[in-house]
């Protein structure tokens, strides 16, 4: 049986993906806020930050095709003393599934690493 989807279920998926888009905006401008004021003794900024952007002629992970066709996956990092917060994203370019243009997948992740002495 079709599900067909009314326009409020279609409205909060709009909301729910721009929030996402307003939280990762928000979570980097606080990333960059904080490096530009951490400085060590020798003038250098301790947090590093890291980009990518790569276009893939289909989704495979683990394995398992998620989309055959194109997709751009999008990534930040910023990292400050062994913690890491890093938000990635997969773009569908062609209406596989009806996502053309949106975020198919968005993940954050938080993780911290030190040495053992």
């Amino acid at each position: 049986m079709a599900e067909v989807k009314t326009q409020t279920e279609l409205t909060s998926k709009m909301i729910m993906k721009k929030g996402m888009l307003l939280l990762s905006a928000v979570l980097l401008v606080t990333l960059v806020s904080i490096s530009q004021g951490q400085e060590t003794k020798k003038g250098k900024q301790e947090v590093d930050f890291e980009v990518t952007a790569d276009f893939f002629s289909k989704y495979i992970w683990r394995g398992q095709n998620l989309d055959d066709d194109p997709v751009f996956q999008s990534g930040i990092s910023a990292s400050y003393r062994g913690l890491t917060a890093t938000i990635w994203g997969n773009i569908d370019l062609t209406n596989y599934n009806g996502n053309s243009g949106d975020f198919s997948e968005l993940d954050y992740c938080l993780d911290y690493s030190s040495k053992v002495p």
